[in-house]
């Protein structure tokens, strides 16, 4: 049996944690509701959007029945009707008046109520302290959040960049591109024997293209971005959003130095050589600086085994990069790219992801409080779960802060 069955699967990790994460999430929430200015807000913009609604089909009926009758005077009755002021024309010019007295109520009440809805509907997320969740999933997982404290003893939330990340010459795919500084927040962690940061990360490239050079529907499409034009070039902003581990693993043997999934070579550094395996496990491309050593261990199928059939769960994730009532929890995957450097005692994970993981940085589509409370509490599963994955890439390779079920629970589901 590979030891890939001892990691916990989605249904159990969301079985074990729902109920805290919900408990956090709830009492945030609830804290926010019954805020009286809060509660004012939301009140208003409930009876303002069912207001408005309603307005707006008066409107419409009021303006379309008054151009009814219009057509109805003129083609039917003959323009002697109109300079009758005792037939239809006191009746249209009160219809009229009426549809535009409901529309510009309208359209003075309706931008109102959008605007602070869109407020409420960020402003309610962020109530939901995200470090409160992340810290209490990564205790669950056997690591202990670290902080640097103020003069006051407060916590500190760094945003400084990965080190690792901040050279884009380690990566060939992303040569052209800068990375984002202190825009996201950094995730720490430690246990005995590893230090662990978290960060999503945001690489950008801008460049400087002929317009002759690209069609008009291309043309279009960076003008609808809002990119800038220069006499006779126009900017073109590329973005890619990545999620990142580095991870220090102390019990790991400072020789071994290895890259995963790197099929393009895009990390890989000059030097390292491919490890032979068997062919079933050639979609891991393994290379090393020291192919040798690495042998004894790639000769093991379960380790190869361990990470083949991680590597199937992590890309059949789903992470939603909007959140809709409709479906909060889309089973549809994205293409992830992994990739994984190891070298020095040191681990690197990253992988794309279409939207920040973690940070909780978005707009709930409704202001109902239990709505948004499972919308929040599926989010931080989800994307926790992949983090969870993420690390049990390391396991192979010294990381011994393995959340696990037990070897007769994975006989029993494995019998199921």
């Amino acid at each position: 049996m590979s030891n890939f069955n001892l990691i916990l699967s989605r249904e159990k990790f969301n079985h074990q944690q729902y109920a805290p994460v919900k408990g956090i999430v709830k009492a945030k929430l609830n804290e926010y509701y019954a805020e009286k200015k809060n509660s004012r807000k939301i009140n208003l913009a409930t009876v303002g959007a069912y207001v408005s609604i309603p307005l707006f089909i008066i409107a419409v009926i009021l303006l379309l029945s008054s151009v009814a009758i219009s057509f109805v005077v003129i083609f039917k009755t003959g323009n002697n009707w109109l300079l009758q002021p005792d037939h239809f024309r006191p009746l249209l010019a009160s219809l009229y008046s009426l549809a535009f007295v409901f529309l510009i109520a309208w359209c003075i009440l309706y931008p109102i109520v959008f605007n602070a809805r869109v407020f409420l509907k960020r402003d309610i997320v962020a109530s939901v302290n995200n470090r409160e969740l992340t810290d209490h999933l990564l205790d669950y997982i056997g690591l202990k959040p670290l902080y640097k404290n103020d003069e006051n003893d407060n916590k500190i939330v760094n945003f400084a960049n990965i080190s690792f990340f901040k050279n884009t010459s380690n990566f060939k795919n992303l040569s052209k591109f800068n990375v984002i500084n202190n825009k996201y927040e950094m995730y720490e962690a430690v246990s005995n024997k590893q230090l662990i940061r978290m960060q999503n990360i945001e690489f950008r490239s801008e460049e400087w293209i002929k317009l002759n050079d690209l069609s008009n529907k291309e043309i279009k499409k960076l003008k609808s971005a809002k990119s800038l034009i220069y006499k006779d070039k126009i900017q073109k902003i590329e973005n890619k959003l990545y999620f990142g581990i580095a991870a220090k693993l102390l019990n790991l043997n400072k020789n071994v130095s290895l890259t995963l999934f790197d099929e393009l070579n895009n990390y890989t550094p000059e030097g390292f050589k491919k490890v032979e395996v068997k062919d079933e496990f050639m979609t891991l491309n393994i290379n090393s600086e020291e192919p040798s050593l690495m042998q004894k261990w790639a000769s093991d199928t379960n380790n190869l085994s361990y990470l083949s059939d991680l590597k199937n769960e992590f890309d059949s994730i789903a992470i939603n990069s909007s959140i809709s009532l409709k479906n909060s929890r889309k089973d549809k995957s994205f293409a992830k790219d992994l990739a994984i450097l190891i070298k020095n005692q040191e681990a690197f994970i990253w992988f794309k992801t279409p939207t920040q993981l973690l940070d909780l940085y978005f707009k709930t589509p409704t202001l109902n409080k239990e709505t948004v409370t499972e919308l929040i509490v599926n989010k931080i599963l989800d994307e926790f779960y992949l983090v969870y994955l993420s690390l049990m890439f390391l396991a192979p390779f010294g990381y011994d802060n393995v959340v696990s079920i037990s070897e007769n629970e994975a006989k029993e589901e494995s019998s199921n």
